[in-house]
């Protein structure tokens, strides 16, 4: 969302941190319109602002403040499990306690717990639980991408242009083949396409031309 729809375009400087990206802008105003579009296209749990003195003239009495924000978002994300606490599945109307955005299709992929080891608090908390042995999370595109395996994508995606902290040099083939099958279930599935924006890779359809 944030590249489809330019929100750090004024970023002179974006680095990814633990838990996070840190977003540098050269003005608070940039700042504030980038936390404010983050708050309208994203679950925010809870945000804070400080303000630090970062040099004062005596002179022409003028002050040169370093301005933060922290946007803390909701770590859920689609396909996950969740359980709910039992106040919020009451209030949903006994929904749950354990729920998961899902559209499977003939054949899925999903959380087997019927040999799983549950370990959560608010699990805990629900007595007499029945628990599913199986619940269903997406529809699997397995087979379709075996036959396309090895095949150049006529696509791409942008991305932004971000530091890496250096303890997590480690995490890149990791972060790589993540990457890869997000690609994978990006190019199969048409209802994770429908916010993203792709883009000619003039470079693979002129390989294919020849």
């Amino acid at each position: 969302m944030i590249l489809k729809h330019g929100a750090a375009v004024a970023a002179i400087k974006i680095k990814q941190v633990d838990k996070g990206i840190d977003f540098f802008f050269s003005n608070r105003s940039q700042g504030v319109k980038f936390v404010e579009f983050i708050a309208k296209v994203a679950p925010v749990i809870r945000s804070r602002h400080d303000k630090q003195l970062i040099s004062h003239d005596t002179k022409s009495n003028n002050y040169n403040y370093k301005y933060t924000f922290s946007v803390e978002i909701s770590p859920i994300c689609r396909e996950d499990l969740i359980c709910l606490p039992s106040k919020v599945s009451l209030s949903l109307g006994n929904l749950g306690p354990l729920v998961i955005c899902t559209k499977p299709g003939d054949k899925a992929l999903g959380y087997d717990l019927y040999g799983a080891n549950c370990n959560d608090i608010e699990l805990d908390n629900y007595k007499n639980i029945v628990i599913p042995d199986v619940i269903l999370v997406k529809k699997s595109y397995e087979e379709k991408g075996l036959r396309k395996r090895g095949k150049a994508r006529l696509w791409k995606l942008k991305a932004l242009n971000m530091e890496i902290e250096n303890d997590k040099r480690g995490e890149e083939e990791k972060m790589k083949s993540e990457y890869e099958q997000f690609l994978d279930d990006l190019e199969e599935n048409p209802d994770m396409r429908f916010n993203v924006s792709l883009y000619h890779n003039v470079k693979q359809q002129r390989l294919v031309m020849d």
